[in-house]
């Protein structure tokens, strides 16, 4: 159970990273247009940040059900 929170810990952070820094490159990088009108953009990058965002959430959600589930379990052999 310890290793389970261990690592949904750790990819839940660094997919959360992964998501900021999807954010702020796109940020940096920006959009423009060129001289027939067409727009240039990243736009790889706002879908990475909803991946990397949404599995980090679900990462958070495993950490936590598995950390309510070690604390009953250690209740349970104390009683």
């Amino acid at each position: 159970m310890n290793k389970i929170i261990r690592v949904s810990s750790w990819l839940g952070v660094l997919l959360f990273v992964g998501a900021v820094v999807c954010m702020l490159a796109f940020n940096t990088i920006g959009a423009e247009v060129d001289a027939q009108g067409m727009l240039h953009e990243p736009f790889f990058l706002i879908l990475l940040f909803w991946l990397f965002f949404m599995f980090s959430l679900i990462a958070g959600g495993v950490n936590i059900f598995a950390r309510v589930a070690q604390t009953k379990q250690k209740e349970q052999i104390r009683q």
